[in-house]
């Protein structure tokens, strides 16, 4: 098999396909991901290997179909009816194995190989970049390099339909020898519908937040939780946020970005003038360049979504 890889951009912070690795030179061809090279239209652009993460694909799929490539994060499911069974780890250079199965962990002198599953037995559930919470990581390096979609669920029906929640009315009844914890009433969102994972598995609490990561996979968060990591991302108004996301899609520097005369017209009036008024406000107009910028690094709130 010929070697293939994808590339995480740093830039960007968005994963293309290698078309050309240039080794001696020291740069990469990309292109789209998910587009065929012969596509005329497609993206193509090239980087320094210093300008991005290479990530070799292993051979090997998913019980989805999908390609495991390192740096995805896989669950260990049933291969009949797809349930999780233990926790999600990393795809890692050395983890595959035996050409058919995953490896959790591998020691260096391969005299220890710990918890091995066939490519049926798999779902890639996420990545490295995009979803490092579901290893556990730092939620504060996670959402600050990249937009949020979440939402707080406040207990109501209304709030539930929109959220895909679902009542559990339990069963059993404190002093019943039966009773557990476990058993009481509770909100909770299907796993037969998600990839749920959150402090208390699948249950969520009234005031918890829900974010959804990539595909149908959802994070639960206390309020406590979620305003400790997200309440510092700068806040900004949807028309800036799409400007945000075109230049990097059209890999616009960040200067290129501020640059007033690019600027969407109702940018530059959010940014400089005083509301209300076609005055021009520089205090404003310094602390606005400043949120903008660290929109642009850290990622964002959008206004609409307060």
């Amino acid at each position: 098999m010929v070697p293939k890889f994808r590339a995480w951009d740093k830039i960007t912070k968005r994963y293309y396909s290698v078309e050309t690795w240039h080794m001696e030179d020291e740069y990469v061809d990309l292109i789209e991901s998910n587009k065929s090279t012969a596509d005329p239209n497609a993206k193509r652009f090239w980087r320094r290997i210093s300008e991005v993460i290479l990530e070799q694909y292993t051979g090997l799929k998913d019980v989805n179909g999908k390609e495991i490539y390192v740096g995805d994060i896989i669950q260990p499911v049933s291969s009949y009816i797809h349930l999780k069974r233990g926790k999600p780890f990393e795809v890692k250079k050395e983890s595959y194995v035996y050409g058919k199965l995953i490896a959790r962990h591998i020691s260096d002198d391969v005299s220890i190989v710990d918890g091995c599953y066939f490519s049926n037995e798999i779902q890639i559930i996420g990545n490295v970049h995009e979803n490092p919470e579901l290893l556990g990581h730092s939620m504060i390096k996670i959402y600050q390099k990249q937009p949020i979609q979440a939402e707080q669920f406040n207990g109501t029906t209304d709030s539930a339909n929109r959220l895909g929640v679902e009542w559990e009315d339990g069963n059993g009844f404190i002093g019943d020898p039966s009773y557990t914890p476990e058993s009481q009433p509770c909100w909770y969102i299907p796993e037969d519908k998600f990839t749920v994972f959150g402090y208390d598995e699948n249950s969520i609490k009234p005031d918890d937040w829900i974010i959804e990561c990539s595909g149908n996979i959802r994070l639960i968060m206390t309020n406590n939780e979620f305003k400790k990591h997200y309440a510092e991302l700068p806040v900004i108004p949807k028309a800036v946020a799409d400007w945000i996301e075109e230049c990097k899609q059209k890999h616009i520097s960040i200067g290129d970005m501020l640059c007033s005369e690019r600027r969407p017209e109702q940018m530059r009036d959010w940014m400089a003038l005083t509301p209300g008024t076609y005055q021009f406000d520089y205090a404003r107009y310094q602390k606005y360049q400043e949120l903008v910028a660290r929109a642009w690094l850290d990622g964002y709130r959008v206004e609409a979504d307060e």
